[in-house]
């Protein structure tokens, strides 16, 4: 979920990726500014593969631990509390993200 750009990207990560028999998809998300056009495409992504396993991850779990909270909470009905919980083990979002969880869960 990180920009290819940014600090820890994984050269050649979709080639890498791929050459484990994976399926790789890309969804990069700006950290300053992440949108509904993102989830929703991540959203997409998870419905899509729900009787997989699936590996998702960013750079610093941070934007994929907000994308996957809203996963469990809005796609698996998820309880708040332990979404929540399992959220907090990775960060405490910051503003920009808190208010892009709100925005969707209001």
């Amino acid at each position: 979920m990180a920009l290819p750009t940014s600090d820890g990207a994984i050269a050649n990560e979709a080639q890498l990726v791929q050459s484990f028999g994976m399926e790789y998809i890309v969804i990069p998300v700006n950290w300053d500014a992440p949108t509904m056009t993102d989830l929703d495409k991540f959203l997409q992504a998870m419905e899509q593969r729900q009787q997989q396993k699936i590996f998702v991850h960013c750079a610093k779990n941070m934007r994929v631990s907000a994308f996957v909270y809203l996963y469990r909470r809005l796609n698996l009905n998820c309880d708040r509390k332990q979404a929540i919980a399992d959220l907090h083990k990775i960060w405490q979002p910051n503003e920009t993200w808190q208010k892009f969880i709100d925005a969707k869960l209001t």
